[in-house]
């Protein structure tokens, strides 16, 4: 046991003795030298070491976590990186940074607790405005994050009022994803109205095309109507065309079989850097964003297909001529690809879609204006749908020329004697239910012509005129402040994922609401900024909060 022992240390620069190497022969002194070698260091670290052999030990432990203290303070984040610069400079407070033993300021507490104070600061800036306007919209829309949390934001829309300009301010992200219900949602409006005691000054809602949200029988709109008769439901413009499109798209079999596949396209080379990379090899052109949830994404999707059609076919030929430089998910979906894209049906719907969309990209940016006009709104809708029905009435003939010309004749199937016939009722179709669709979500519209009258606000605000006209003045905020379009609220997600990729997807919610605050609203914090109380502000929000050490002096 003991020479097992003696093997089992093997250090570097260990003693060769008898007991580990060449054995013990000497058995008329056996006793002896048992006795010497069991009080040896070289024994004594040979049996912790079998005893401890596999199991956990505290030093190891301790060492490995020095080894990530040591590793994390390499990798130092944006607020230490900065701390640590602004300490080359500032004596005093690089002898903090390096004697201070209980407040350092450089944990994650300390840090939270900071942004958490600076975004207080705005928040209490955006109240104060509230509080001295006379009308307010809540606008609210839902996404998922990168950590596949749903995140629920919040803007409110107001008129300022010294300005007399309308702004929509990004008030926070909730957590939604335990109860996305009408009920929950109503939970979180009702909060932020008493919150901003908004309950005799919220005068209209509005949220994204989501059915929960938006629906007629047991919405969320109608739950709030419930409880604020005041506030006017608008839905989202823009929305309202995306749900056309989609819908449209839908109850076509073809179609719906057409687009899912041109997702799953698009979804191949988002997925992959090699691929994306191995695809500029063939077009400069690169692929649309996934963005499913947004119609304009399948537009652009649509127009880089349609005109880079056949370097894609090139590409996933090289793919499948080269299988052995390729996973097989790529070999399988290539051949897959390849029989869609050379289709003629593809073909013919790609043409199709591709003039649609050039009518319809126009009316969404249109639509997504922040100040709308809604007269030049109803006016752009009209022009678009006299637009479509010219096409469907002329425009066959020439694009069923193009996909012969492009492609020649169609194979005849058992199932299509005519082409010809079977893509004139489909391009009829399309037309129909893109028609039908525009009518019954933009037919109401013309009751919003009202908002025309916002016009006059900033005449009489430039001209010092209130006085004179107080109740045009009040009816022309209450105009402004209805929204016509959740454009604002969408963009806060930019800054969601922004946050939650550059900093880290797994903080907590508080932090991430309020690193998002500081990141929307940058202007008011500016703003803030420039009041030379600021800092004064910041201070005070940081001792409030819950901590151990008392910063107060009593």
């Amino acid at each position: 046991m003991s020479r097992m022992s003696g093997r089992l240390d093997g250090d570097v620069g260990q003693e060769k003795n008898v007991w580990s190497y060449s054995g013990f022969v000497n058995l008329n002194n056996l006793t002896n030298g048992i006795q010497k070698h069991e009080r040896s260091q070289t024994h004594i670290s040979s049996v912790l070491k079998l005893k401890m052999f596999g199991k956990s030990r505290i030093d190891l432990q301790l060492d490995e976590q020095r080894r990530s203290d040591v590793i994390r303070h390499n990798e130092l984040g944006n607020f230490l990186g900065c701390l640590n610069l602004l300490s080359s400079y500032d004596s005093i407070l690089n002898v903090h940074l390096e004697t201070s033993k209980i407040f350092r300021g450089t944990s994650n507490r300390i840090q939270n607790d900071l942004i958490c104070s600076v975004s207080n600061i705005i928040s209490t800036s955006i109240e104060s405005e509230i509080k001295n306007t006379s009308f307010v919209a809540i606008l609210l829309d839902e996404t998922s994050d990168i950590a596949n949390l749903s995140q629920l934001s919040t803007t409110l829309r107001y008129v300022h009022h010294e300005t007399g300009e309308a702004h929509e301010r990004f008030i926070s992200f909730v957590d939604v994803s335990a109860d996305r219900s009408a009920d929950g949602l109503l939970k979180h409006v009702i909060d932020i109205v008493n919150r901003y005691e908004l309950k005799h000054k919220l005068v209209a809602q509005t949220y994204d095309g989501a059915a929960v949200m938006s629906g007629h029988v047991g919405g969320l709109q109608v739950k709030v109507k419930e409880l604020y008769p005041k506030a006017l439901f608008v839905h989202c413009f823009s929305h309202s065309l995306n749900l056309v499109l989609s819908q449209s798209a839908s109850n076509i079999k073809d179609c719906k079989i057409f687009f899912q596949t041109l997702t799953g396209l698009g979804s191949f080379f988002t997925k992959s850097s090699k691929r994306t990379h191995a695809l500029s090899n063939f077009t400069r052109k690169k692929m649309p964003k996934n963005a499913p949830t947004r119609w304009n994404f399948s537009s652009r999707l649509v127009n880089t297909v349609h005109e880079y059609n056949s370097y894609f076919i090139e590409f996933f030929q090289h793919v499948l001529d080269n299988s052995n430089d390729w996973d097989n998910e790529a070999i399988v979906l290539s051949q897959g690809f390849i029989n869609f894209l050379d289709s003629r049906q593809t073909y013919f719907l790609l043409i199709v879609f591709s003039k649609i969309f050039s009518l319809t990209d126009i009316l969404y940016e249109v639509l997504q204006t922040k100040r709308l006009d809604i007269l030049y709104c109803v006016k752009k809708i009209e022009e678009t749908k006299c637009q479509l029905q010219n096409y469907r009435l002329n425009l066959f003939e020439k694009l069923w020329e193009t996909v012969l010309s492009d492609k020649g004749d169609f194979e005849l199937q058992r199932k299509i004697r005519d082409p010809k016939t079977f893509y004139k009722v489909l391009f009829n179709e399309i037309f129909d239910n893109i028609l039908t669709n525009l009518q019954a979500r933009f037919g109401s519209l013309n009751k919003f012509e009202f908002l025309s009258l916002i016009d006059p606000i900033k005449k009489i605000k430039m001209n010092d005129l209130i006085s004179a006209f107080q109740e045009v003045f009040k009816l022309s905020q209450l105009i402004l402040t209805i929204p016509s379009t959740t454009a604002s609220v969408e963009r806060s997600f930019s800054a969601l994922k922004r946050i939650k990729s550059y900093q880290r997807s797994t903080q907590g919610q508080e932090r991430l609401s309020s690193l998002s605050l500081i990141s929307i609203e940058k202007e008011l914090l500016h703003k803030e900024k420039n009041h030379p109380e600021f800092y004064d502000k910041v201070i005070n929000e940081f001792i409030k909060q819950e901590r151990r050490i008392d910063f107060v002096y009593k």
